[in-house]
């Protein structure tokens, strides 16, 4: 199944952030290409008032080759370009308009890193990406013993650990 590409032609400023990072990322970049054919212009609007209680998001058709992505939360607005990484082309969009509404507030998951070895920073990492195109808003990361405690030099003995460094910057990634 070939799939559309993806032109982003506003970067609102609570999603350029996440935006750089999932168009820069090697594996996700051939989606963000505006040189073949079949692209589709992205625009954001941010609206949180014409959702429920635990967001959503709405994509609207606004021209030929244009979809205009409502959002409640930055979660929802990535949740949105996932599912239209997932499309052919803008004939999804039948009646112009389609789109979700979770059910939950909180949808996580915990990536078990107590067990081995330690992902590492930069694989922590790429999963946030991922899951984030999946409206994924909480990730938590089981630990046990694999952080750094000063004093405690057997704290990820053999195993890895994170340092207060890393775990800052993975913390900074997600938001």
């Amino acid at each position: 199944m070939a799939t559309v590409q993806l032109k982003i032609v506003n970067w609102p400023d609570d999603l350029a952030l996440g935006l750089n990072e999932i168009t820069e990322d090697p594996q996700l970049h051939s989606y963000f290409s505006d040189m073949h054919e079949g692209v589709i212009n992205l625009s954001f609007e941010q609206d949180a008032s014409r959702f429920g209680p635990f967001g959503g998001y709405r994509l609207s058709k606004s021209g030929q080759e244009s979809v205009l992505v409502t959002y409640a939360t930055r979660s929802d607005a990535f949740r949105a370009i996932g599912a239209l990484m997932q499309v052919e082309n803008i004939e999804f969009l039948y009646d112009g308009d389609d789109g979700e509404a979770p059910v939950f507030n909180t949808r996580g998951i915990m990536i078990d890193v107590s067990r081995n070895a330690v992902l590492r920073t930069k694989m922590v990492a790429w999963v946030l990406r991922r899951v984030a195109l999946a409206g994924i808003n909480f990730v938590m990361l089981y630990t046990e013993d694999t952080y750094e405690v000063d004093g405690h030099p057997f704290f990820g003995y053999m195993r890895g650990k994170y340092t207060v460094a890393e775990l800052r910057e993975l913390d900074n990634i997600a938001h």
